[in-house]
């Protein structure tokens, strides 16, 4: 998978044309019913996970208006740049 879906770069995805950039984090408090912490239960678990919460995602209006990072999938250097402007905080850089 790509680092950014429809997109060729955490860069390009946010700002593709020079427009502006509005950028919000989500932060989850709670796991989900059935579900461990990512961290705390194995890889697949965790990616199931993942799935579901993107597959509930995406049947949002507009949902095709975002763009999803994989953080794993990323360089170094595009976490830093998303530190940077602070759209990722220094604990998952």
């Amino acid at each position: 998978m790509r680092a950014a879906e429809g997109a060729e770069s955490p860069a390009a995805a946010m700002d593709p044309v020079g427009s502006v950039v509005i950028s919000s984090r989500v932060r989850l408090s709670r796991n989900l019913a059935a579900h461990g912490y990512p961290g705390h239960i194995p890889a697949d678990l965790e990616k199931e996970c993942r799935e579901r919460i993107l597959a509930a995602f995406r049947r949002l209006p507009k949902a095709d208006d975002f763009t999803i990072l994989y953080l794993d999938d990323l360089s170094p250097l595009e976490r830093r740049i998303l530190f940077e402007r602070n759209l990722i905080s220094q604990a998952i850089r």
